[in-house]
């Protein structure tokens, strides 16, 4: 009886002919168990054999740590290297650990100088130990760190206290013998020591204990082997005096280098605030001082003279929507020079015969129908059509700029583009700090959106440099939103920003944007026509109920509908409009509209003035826009492993 290979499949006969068995989806997944258990010994024979550190305290309360680190390789985990994740902050009860900064000060593998490359995260940073470029060979190797952070002594009532977590509770390997030798500050004695191991929270006290004659030297050692993400904690009281305590001006310090995405937040958006204050009341005031009051008053024809495009240019401040052509389409449609028709889900603006040759058309109005023209006399509006409708939209909404100019409105573009840049720069300078160390396509790339803001600004603005200035803000401004939301979308996966970095960054184009807003500013004829404009709100808001419209009001109504969509309140006002129709109420004709009857046929794929409004904007506007550690006491009553000060943890790379 033969033999057969597990991954080989049986042999048999069929019909005289050799055929083979599939593999059963049962031996396939036995074999894949097969295979990572095969490599599992490699895994488990990288470890720590040996865990020192060597930390001397100084009269200020920093410390001076050189962490000795004998690794054994297999090239499984440890491929490159080894790296090392240290906290940058800590706090006990008494806010006696206050965030320090951390900073390296060299690092050797088996006594030669080794590259390293140092990763800022939230609350702590990543010492990659290695050449990305070079392996590591499998065996026995000595890496050496060693570092210096800010003041770590917890003071309590009658001592000092330093409390120190010596490897960390999180590394990925067992550790075989942890150690750590202490050196009080000159002259001091220690006066209690504790020592704790297990993973965090853990009270066991596997180590050794051993203090020199003199009390300035305390030695610590585990004596049973250290599982994965378990650590050796360690505690020593020694007298007050030999440590200076600090003061306020100690804490503001220590707290700005150790957490520079709070100060930098806290600082850069306090000064810009500051800033943009007193520039926006430098501009505002002389201004509203010197301008008449305008009342206003309930009126029932718009303003003498105004289009439904140059009403939305007014009450938006040049900020103009694709619904000012909506408005300009009806009213062209009352005076019969155009009609809307359904075509299918989608709306074709047809030019009536002649139009072209219409006297009395505004600016936006002939750009509007020279465009039409150019088309063939008609448009559908669909995504088939994107780039003809950007056009055509771009040639309407420069006209009526053109047209206009600062007439109305003056946005003061060129504070506006230097309140751009000042943002830019701090959300920049939040973002490079929190993500030091990382690499240049995650740090830089989310600038692209700002540059591109700019770019397209230029396309946009050609009547004057104001103009150029205000489209430039906007467009960086703009481009700033789409760029803090990548950065933030990058440290949220790489754990890069604290909370304060964070807020800081979000706060940054909000701050922006409430001052873009308040820096332009109405002329003396763009306050009146806005008084007259609210006036016309006023009655449009009236009359949207028809139960409160008279006959001769539901009469006029017709002409009014071109300005309440200019104003945005298309939904409430042509769903009234639509229900006076259904009922027979007035005697509106929709034919003398110069719109195509199945317009108001509510019978034909929903094809009302809501559903029409409400349409074409949708249509127009998918066509158009561009796509720590823990706290308390290191003796009775609160020491564990894990407690205290430093920390962290580390593993292969």
């Amino acid at each position: 009886m033969g033999t057969h290979s597990f991954f080989h499949p049986r042999h048999f006969k069929s019909n005289g002919r050799i055929r083979r068995r599939p593999i059963s989806a049962k031996q396939i997944i036995m074999g894949f168990l097969l295979l990572l258990i095969s490599l599992a010994p490699a895994a488990a024979r990288e470890r720590i054999e040996r865990f020192e550190s060597d930390i001397a305290i100084g009269p200020t309360g920093r410390l001076d740590i050189t962490e000795t680190i004998a690794i054994k390789a297999e090239g499984y985990r440890i491929e490159h290297g080894i790296y090392r994740d240290l906290p940058i902050a800590g706090q006990t009860v008494e806010g006696g650990i206050y965030p320090g900064a951390l900073q390296v000060l060299s690092a050797t593998l088996d006594g030669e100088p080794v590259a390293m490359r140092v990763a800022r995260r939230s609350d702590y940073v990543r010492i990659f130990l290695g050449d990305s470029g070079t392996d590591l060979a499998p065996g026995l190797h000595t890496f050496r760190l060693a570092y210096r952070t800010g003041p770590q002594i917890n003071s309590r009532e009658g001592q000092d206290e330093f409390y120190w977590n010596v490897t960390g509770s999180y590394w990925a390997f067992p550790i075989d013998r942890a150690a750590a030798t202490i050196h009080l500050p000159e002259g001091a004695a220690a006066t209690r020591i504790a020592g704790y191991t297990g993973a965090f929270g853990s009270t066991r006290t596997d180590v050794s204990r051993r203090v020199s004659p003199e009390g300035s030297t305390v030695d610590f050692a585990t004596y049973r082997i250290l599982d994965p993400e378990e650590g050796l904690t360690v505690a020593v009281g020694f007298p007050k005096g030999f440590v200076r305590e600090p003061d306020a001006a100690d804490r503001l310090w220590w707290s700005v280098r150790g957490n520079p995405g709070a100060a930098i937040s806290v600082i850069g958006l306090g000064m810009l605030a500051l800033i943009f204050l007193l520039v926006s009341r430098r501009i505002r005031r002389p201004a509203e001082a010197h301008s008449k009051k305008y009342p206003v008053i309930e009126r029932r024809k718009p303003p003498r003279g105004m289009t439904p495009a140059e009403v939305q240019y007014i009450t938006t401040r040049r900020m103009l929507g694709h619904s000012a052509l909506v408005a300009t389409v009806i009213n062209l449609g009352l005076r019969s020079l155009m009609t809307i028709v359904p075509e299918g889900k989608a709306w074709r603006i047809v030019l009536q015969e002649g139009a072209d040759k219409a006297r009395g058309l505004a600016p936006e109005e002939e750009a509007l129908v020279r465009g039409l023209r150019d088309e063939g006399g008609s448009i559908l509006v669909d995504r088939k059509n994107r780039k003809a409708l950007r056009l055509l939209y771009g040639d309407f909404s420069r006209a009526l700029r053109t047209a206009h100019g600062r007439r109305y409105y003056a946005p003061n573009g060129k504070w506006k583009l230097v309140a751009a840049v000042l943002c830019c720069g701090l959300a920049a300078a939040l973002a490079l700090t929190g993500m030091d160390g990382e690499g240049p396509v995650l740090v830089y790339g989310p600038l692209l959106p700002i540059v591109l803001g700019l770019c397209f600004a230029g396309f946009d603005a050609r009547a004057d440099a104001d103009t150029f200035s205000n489209a430039a803000g906007n467009g960086v401004g703009g481009g700033l939103v789409a760029s803090v939301g990548l950065w933030l979308m990058v440290g949220f996966f790489t754990g890069a920003f604290g909370w304060a970095t964070a807020i800081g960054l979000v706060a940054t184009p909000v701050l922006f944007w409430v001052f873009a807003a308040r820096i332009g500013q109405p002329t003396e004829e763009g306050r009146a026509r806005e008084a007259e404009i609210e006036g016309l709100r006023l009655y449009l808001e009236r009359v949207g109920d028809m139960r409160h419209a008279n006959r001769s009001e539901r009469d006029a109504l017709p002409a009014l509908l071109p300005f309440a969509v200019a104003l945005n309140m298309k939904s409430e006002w042509s769903r009234a409009f639509d229900s006076v129709l259904e009922s027979g109420h007035g005697t509106i004709n929709p034919i003398p509209f110069g719109l195509h009857p199945t317009f108001y046929d509510t019978g034909a794929n929903g094809a009302t003035i809501f559903g029409a409004c409400q349409a074409l904007s949708t249509n127009l506007t998918a066509c158009i826009s561009p796509n720590g550690s823990g706290s308390g006491g290191g003796f009775s009553g609160g020491g564990f492993s894990g407690g205290g000060g430093g920390g962290g943890g580390g593993g292969g790379w």
